[in-house]
């Protein structure tokens, strides 16, 4: 089954109000300072006949410091979000972590938002705040403890 997930500012990926987009230029300097990532501007889509087709696609980036069975994630520049096809649970964990870095979420096609470590920090203050039932946030802090001290490879 098909599943691209989007980094994103708006309430919805899809929205066309460019207010919340992430600018190119916040991608390409969010890039640049992670020395997993390459900037390559160029996607590869491999035909049924075996050959490689090549195409300009600007803003188009590549997770060079992971790959599963030898094919590299490729991060697109879209619409002001980011777009992953068909991710691993590797990739969704990078990708959590770039939207944290970029302070934006990550959804889905069909809007259901992964937590990031930014909302699962958040979460006991909104536990405290609601006068949380006893324990709750002892099971939200392992959440919190998990998500910082796990890299994003999951390593």
């Amino acid at each position: 089954m098909e599943q691209e997930l989007y980094i994103t500012r708006k309430e919805n990926w899809f929205d066309s109000d460019p207010k919340h987009d992430i600018s190119m230029e916040e991608w390409i300097a969010c890039v640049k300072m992670d020395p997993e990532m390459r900037l390559d501007n160029f996607s590869e889509v491999k035909l049924e006949n075996g050959e490689t087709f090549q195409y300009d696609n600007p803003g188009t980036a590549v997770w060079v410091g992971h790959s599963e069975n030898d094919i590299k994630t490729t991060f697109d520049f879209l619409s002001g979000n980011i777009t992953v096809r068909n991710p691993t649970s590797s990739a969704i964990e990078k990708m959590k972590h770039i939207a944290f870095k970029l302070g934006a979420k990550l959804q889905g096609d069909e809007g259901e938002v992964f937590a990031t470590e930014d909302t699962l920090v958040n979460e006991p203050q909104q536990v405290l705040a609601e006068e949380a039932k006893p324990g709750a946030l002892k099971k939200l802090w392992w959440k919190v403890q998990h998500s910082i001290f796990t890299s994003p490879s999951g390593k």
